[in-house]
């Protein structure tokens, strides 16, 4: 079986993108693991099958690399919706059905205005000693970050840590691997971390479930990061850096805006053999 995958950046968050065929669920896993691999493979933070339902209504089949399922990824709707446009004569505007419900892109002025979920579960978080895996790495942590962090799920969870220094902070990943699979987040959770810059911008970074590393870029993190912002500054606009570049997240509505762009980088032919 040929399998035809358009390879989309979405600030750097690189997704295989192919309409929906009709391999087995498990087949699917197995593929998306080899086609992810950056050795063996090319190189991918997950692969989406995309199925038109009617008229502007897509749904979508999303897997992280290591082949389990997100509720949902804001970078990934972007780089959706230039798939759409590409292989289905797609609109401005498009409705995607995700596992955390419907979400909505628009595309305008050379950007697409993805309209994330309404977010839940927001709260402030005291990260004690009883959160990490030892005293000493408690000690660790409080050197590079704030204890007082926030937890909120934009389409997935993420538990957003303010960062006092942003390079130690990255060196910390076993620190933020136990984090996100820790018992006290019942679906486990993203750790996205934060750091305000003196120009306004705020500088982020997510550490992914179904990655268990840092990625370029998390439509969901931004979109954690200035729901952070906004609860300690009420900014209602925020501009937020990731390493794949800049994202922004309009905060005036119930159900954020998420704009970027999306850069079609090739195509990827697969003979898959059943």
């Amino acid at each position: 079986m040929k399998v035809e995958f358009e390879k989309i950046s979405g600030a750097k968050n690189i997704f295989l993108f192919s309409k929906k065929t009709e391999m087995s669920a498990a087949d699917q896993i197995e593929l998306v693991k080899k086609i992810c691999d950056p050795y063996e493979g090319f190189y991918a933070d997950g692969v989406v099958f995309i199925e038109h339902l009617s008229g502007s209504d897509y749904k979508w089949y999303f897997y992280n690399s290591d082949g389990s399922s997100a509720e949902m990824c804001g970078n990934a709707v972007r780089c959706a919706h230039r798939f759409i446009q590409s292989k289905f004569s797609g609109g401005e505007m498009v409705s995607i059905q995700t596992l955390s419900g419907k979400v909505t892109s628009v595309y305008k002025d050379q950007k697409f205005h993805v309209q994330m979920t309404t977010p839940k579960e927001q709260n402030e978080l005291k990260l004690n000693s009883s959160f990490f895996k030892s005293e000493s790495d408690f000690e660790v942590f409080k050197t590079v970050a704030l204890v007082d962090s926030y937890f909120v799920d934009t389409g997935v969870p993420h538990l957003v840590i303010p960062v006092t220094d942003w390079a130690a902070a990255q060196t910390l990943k076993t620190v933020w691997l136990y984090l996100r699979n820790h018992s006290h987040f019942a679906k486990g959770t993203n750790v996205t971390l934060v750091q305000n810059q003196n120009d306004g911008v705020t500088k982020a970074i997510s550490f992914e479930r179904g990655v268990d590393d840092f990625t370029q870029a998390c439509g969901t993190g931004a979109t954690a990061a200035a729901m952070y912002i906004k609860h300690r500054e009420n900014k209602k606009m925020v501009t937020v850096a990731m390493p794949g570049g800049l994202l922004k997240v309009d905060l005036t509505q119930d159900n954020p805006i998420l704009i970027g762009d999306a850069v079609d980088i090739g195509q990827v032919i697969i003979n898959y053999k059943e």
